[in-house]
């Protein structure tokens, strides 16, 4: 993706990395809360990871919608 270091390349990699980082996060908790043994936050925060990544992944079919 950044071979010859082009401006767009730069602008996708850090659209990416916005996007990647609360994903990551919200799964790491998932994890971390697992691992400790608190299913209720498990189940809580396993539910906001499925409803970011459904955003993330319908948004491009909605209709109307040219973001």
């Amino acid at each position: 993706m950044l071979p010859r270091m082009e401006p767009y390349a730069i602008i996708e990699l850090g659209v990416l990395t916005l996007l990647a980082t609360p994903v990551v996060r919200v799964l790491t908790s998932v994890f971390l809360f697992a691992a400790e043994g608190d299913r209720l936050y498990m189940y809580i925060t396993a539910a906001v990871l499925l409803l970011l990544l459904f955003s993330m992944l319908a948004t491009p079919f909605i209709p109307g919608f040219y973001a």
